[in-house]
């Protein structure tokens, strides 16, 4: 099955009773931003902290209000259209289809459809394709994708091996300036540099750059492969 990346909605926690019923209002006088928070929130559900239901999922409604928002001219709602038509999410699936919507969104400029239609793809075995729009949702509206694109470099998926160019993308991940990775995707990056400051391969060689890039994948102590190098090599310099 198609997994994709999915936008986090921190708005989606702050919702009761009163506000749902104003944003639906809103959503049906067609407030096209009104339509596409709906959406969302059939797509997720919402309750209060009390565990009282305020609105409950609803993988159809959703996909009728994202495709009303999307219809009104909201760049996500594309997006989300597409991802539903692409897994069958409260609609037929519909992999043509989501790819037009995919594409539609992309000529907008939302690098979370880029990198979907790179799952797209993925998912038909054309990984050449896949990275291309990899690439390109690396490039776009102050996006950063660089563990994705990182990995391929490094595994050679969809595009030549280059470890040096790898290792370029990894190390924005460990800065993370955009703090647009999860931590699992920093500790991952901080892993492989760290292997690769052990080997040389796509950087510089370097045993106490590998420590540090293996430490800092270890931080909470629960990786254990870098825990392993590390116990190798010894924690420090002898």
């Amino acid at each position: 099955a198609c997994k994709h990346s999915s936008p986090f909605n921190s708005k989606l926690f702050m919702l009761d009773k009163t506000a749902w019923k104003d944003i639906l209002l809103k959503a049906k006088k067609n407030d096209a931003i009104a339509q596409n928070e709906v959406g969302d929130y059939f797509t997720f559900g919402l309750k209060t902290n009390a565990n009282e239901i305020i609105v409950r999922q609803n993988f159809t409604s959703a996909f009728s209000w994202y495709e009303k928002a999307a219809k009104n001219g909201v760049v996500e709602a594309l997006t989300n259209l597409a991802d539903f038509l692409s897994e069958g999410k409260g609609c037929e699936k519909d992999i043509p289809k989501s790819i037009e919507n995919y594409l539609l969104a992309i000529d907008k400029g939302s690098s979370r459809a880029s990198l979907n239609l790179g799952i797209i793809y993925r998912d038909k075995g054309n990984y050449k394709k896949s990275f291309e729009y990899y690439s390109l949702a690396d490039k776009m509206d102050n996006a950063d994708y660089s563990f994705t694109v990182g990995l391929c470099y490094y595994y050679g998926v969809g595009v030549s091996i280059d470890k040096v160019t790898a290792c370029k993308h990894l190390l924005k991940v460990s800065l993370d300036k955009l703090q647009r990775h999860t931590q699992y995707e920093i500790d991952e990056a901080n892993y492989i540099l760290g292997r690769s400051f052990l080997t040389g391969e796509g950087i510089k060689k370097s045993l106490e750059k590998s420590r540090a890039f293996l430490k800092l994948a270890n931080t909470d102590n629960d990786h254990r492969s870098a825990e392993q190098i590390l116990f190798i090599i010894g924690q420090t310099k002898r």
